[in-house]
């Protein structure tokens, strides 16, 4: 914590508050959106439950991640773990001078995410309910299948189109008619005219539900929350559910000692569908196939189409599946006081996390309505398959740091910490498949003939870092800010394992000045160990057999070692002036600044943002 008039990296800030009002989103990182200078969000899927963006900080700035550290209450979280009610505040720090004292993870940035705490006073208890309709905002247009027959028949005329047995001849406009104006399921059956972009995408009602509870006892605060999220999603069998809860308690024992407990936790529920692997076949899904009625997928109904139209409803929900996931978030904390306004902070967090998917292809047929027959068939019980895959890991950290700040003759302000953080990962993976089911009933693992594939990995790494930071301001007027981060990976051969990142920075308050505003300089050097675990070391396969001693074994070296492996640096200069006018109703910030990452540099030209 530190006093804004005396921060002088680059730094932004919005509330909880803020990010809510953008009703219907569930991810915090989505709702970043447009909301914070400097902030870079790209999201690839609108996919209910994997809808969080890539977030990156004053551009990409490494050769391998360039995401930036997201530290919920000062332990590193993923971002969707959080949910957006429960958001205080959130600070992006920017530039070195503000990220060196994270080290490590803080190259690209760091984004703070401050939870809501229990406030002194009665108890409170508080509803909340959002429910937005989503649908696609904007399609492309399509031809119906009037239009295709008509340019149809132009093309044959004008001889534009390449000759088949099925287009050797003009259709009669009496037959092209048939496919206007219908009005019984029959025609609409017999004669399609099928707008496959309303038929695949359907309005979905999103709802979000929320209740806590919070207030204080005696030296006792408490809040205890409880969320439930679905989103349908606007394809069927991609919708999602997640239920979650969180208890923050913190207990003043005494004038010298606080301790207190967070806890998290969430259950989500994800349908799966094939729509990965068969939305492709939309650019195949002609008008002149009906999607679904009665229980019966449709296909091709007249000459006219090609043997490689498809339905594609048929083909996303002929396989089906289901994702789920647990994850317990825990932390306990103490703070206390000690002689001469020294302050010790003490905090021990666990994450855990499982998740267990499975996945079935089976059977189904397509019918012709007109015919009243199949037209279609995958009955083959050798084609079912099924996989299922289980995932678990775990992290936790352990943090200390004593700090110290003092006002002398109220003008000079002087802050230090000094601190001590170890960190640890740890996951694991498994999967199976089999596939030639006994029947079309049963789907069990059991209940399928033949194994395809068994696989199954584990992995870990840790960190440990000695941190410290010195400030000094005179009259809220001058200021200047060292860092230095001394940080060890076990990405890292043991020679290379250690790197030593400092930064310093200095700040003007022209403001106090009584003629202009602020500026800020600042430069500073981070590390980053986004390389994969334990690249130093080669690695080895197993099941590719050799002639050896008179029989086939072995395996072989399917990575070769890199010891020469090293800290990945970034080194950020930044300048920047902040100018506020009209009673701070309108609020200029301009900033220039490079990053340098080990032969890559980074620039960026003035520019300003009002806001």
């Amino acid at each position: 914590q530190q006093k804004k008039a005396s921060v002088v990296g680059a730094i932004t800030q919005t509330t909880g508050q803020v990010l809510e009002r953008a009703a219907g989103i569930s991810s915090i990182g989505a709702a970043l959106t447009g909301n914070l200078p400097g902030v870079v969000t790209t999201q690839s899927t609108g996919m209910p439950g994997e809808e969080d963006p890539q977030i990156t900080i004053r551009g990409a700035s490494s050769w391998n991640s360039s995401s930036p550290l997201v530290l919920v209450d000062g332990i590193e979280r993923p971002m969707n773990s959080v949910d957006i009610a429960s958001v205080e505040s959130i600070s992006v720090l920017k530039d070195a001078s503000a990220t060196a004292v994270y080290g490590v993870k803080g190259a690209n940035g760091v984004i703070l995410v401050t939870t809501k705490r229990g406030q002194e006073g009665k108890a409170r208890i508080d509803v909340g309910f959002t429910a937005t309709m989503k649908a696609p905002s904007k399609l492309p247009n399509k031809l119906d299948s009037y239009d295709a027959l008509m340019a149809r028949n132009v093309a044959i005329e004008h001889e534009l189109a390449v000759t088949n047995d099925s287009w050797e001849y003009i259709r009669p406009q009496s037959f092209i008619e048939n496919y206007r104006n219908q009005t019984t399921i029959e025609q609409m059956e017999r004669y399609p005219n099928v707008d496959w972009q309303k038929a695949m995408f359907t309005p979905g009602l999103y709802q979000k539900h929320s209740l806590s509870a919070g207030g204080s006892s005696k030296n006792t605060k408490y809040l205890i929350s409880l969320d439930y999220m679905h989103n349908p999603g606007i394809v069927e069998g991609t919708g999602v559910k997640k239920m979650s809860y969180r208890v923050n308690i913190s207990s003043q024992v005494n004038d010298w000692l606080e301790i207190g407990a967070k806890v998290y936790g969430l259950r989500q529920d994800r349908e799966i569908n094939d729509w990965a692997n068969s939305s492709g076949y939309m650019n195949r899904a002609v008008p002149g196939i009906y999607p679904y009625y009665d229980g019966k997928y449709g296909w091709m109904e007249n000459p006219e189409q090609s043997t490689d139209s498809r339905n594609n409803l048929y083909f996303i929900n002929r396989a089906h599946g289901q994702s789920t996931v647990h994850y317990l978030n825990s932390t306990g904390f103490l703070k206390i006081t000690l002689p001469l306004d020294i302050k010790y902070n003490a905090s021990f967090n666990y994450g855990y996390r499982d998740g267990y998917e499975y996945f079935v292809r089976g059977l189904g047929n397509a019918y012709s309505f007109s015919t009243d027959k199949e037209a279609y068939w995958y009955n083959n019980l050798t084609n079912c398959n099924r996989t299922e895959s289980n995932t678990g890991s775990y992290t936790w950290t352990f943090q200390t740091d004593f700090s110290w700040n003092r006002t002398i003759a109220d003008k000079h302000d002087i802050s230090a910490i000094v601190g001590f953080e170890a960190f640890e990962s740890y996951s694991h993976t498994g999967s199976a498949q089999k596939r030639s089911f006994e029947n079309a009933v049963l789907e069990e693992m059991n209940n399928i003939m033949t194994p395809v594939s068994i696989s199954g990995s584990s992995s870990d790494y840790a960190t440990a870092s000695l941190f410290g930071r010195a400030s000094y301001a005179y009259d809220s007027r001058y200021m200047v800010e060292m860092n230095l981060r001394y940080d060890g990976s076990s990405r890292f051969a043991s020679k290379s394992r250690w790197g030593l990142f400092p930064a310093v920075s200095a700040g003007w308050r022209i403001s106090e000045e009584s003629w202009m505003e602020d500026v800020r300089a600042s430069w500073g050097q981070l590390g980053n160990h986004s390389v994969g675990n334990y690249a130093y070391q080669s690695t080895y396969d197993s099941g590719y057999t050799y002639p050896f001693g008179g029989k086939l074994q072995g395996g072989y070296v399917s990575t070769l070692s890199n010891n020469l492996l090293e800290w990945e640096t970034t080194t950020t200069t930044d300048i920047g002036l902040e100018l506020a006018m009209f009673n701070s109703r309108l609020t200029f910030e301009t900033d220039y600044y490079h990053k340098y990452t080990d032969g890559i540099l980074y620039r960026a030209p003035i520019s300003a943002t009002v806001g």
